[in-house]
């Protein structure tokens, strides 16, 4: 009788162990699969990360729900060809969620981010070249995303961004930047 007794408790114990393998996983391959559609580390949630609560025609405040932890809320304009965003949050899973939740709103490209005193945050949609009306500066770089700065026609700068997605044009202090000549998106 007790080897029986004992016999059972390791199929039991074999049992629990082979569910809780099979839940962690599921829950693994899950994560890989939303890492595997485009989404940043973090951005994995259930429901809505905001809501849009219209000030006046086209300008929005999205609130975070609770969801998703998104540290603070951002202001969206809808202008007649793009989105301004204001402040994309707290991470980039919230960013990526703002960003997503916007498509019910708008069709129209997302541009300009945030504006703070790190730099200028920009998102496209596609890999794309603009014009900032910011005058430009050889200390002008981008921070983060691939792409390059230069002059604008007009001493306005001009931002190429060979990728879709977020980035970031901010300052880097160069000697060799005081005196540059070549336009550093040259290709």
């Amino acid at each position: 009788m007790a080897h029986t007794v004992r016999r059972h408790r390791w199929l039991v114990l074999a049992l629990v162990t082979g569910l809780g393998l099979a839940a962690l996983v599921t829950s693994n391959v899950a994560r890989l699969q939303a890492q595997d559609a485009g989404r940043p580390a973090g951005s994995t949630y259930v429901g809505k990360a905001f809501t849009f609560n219209e000030v006046v025609p086209g300008v929005y405040h999205a609130v975070g729900t609770g969801t998703l932890a998104v540290g603070c809320n951002a202001s969206v304009i809808v202008n007649a060809d793009d989105v301004m965003v204001i402040d994309t949050n707290l991470s980039p899973g919230a960013a990526w969620a703002l960003r997503e939740e916007l498509k019910a709103l708008t069709t129209k490209p997302v541009r300009v981010t945030r504006i703070t005193s790190g730099g200028v945050g920009l998102t496209t949609p596609r890999p794309a070249t603009t014009t900032l009306r910011v005058r430009f500066s050889p200390y002008f770089a981008l921070t983060a995303g691939r792409g390059c700065v230069g002059r604008a026609p007009g001493g306005w700068t001009r931002v190429r961004l060979d990728r879709a997605g977020p980035a970031t044009l901010g300052t880097r202090f160069s000697l060799r930047r005081i005196g540059a000549t070549k336009d550093r998106c040259e290709r």
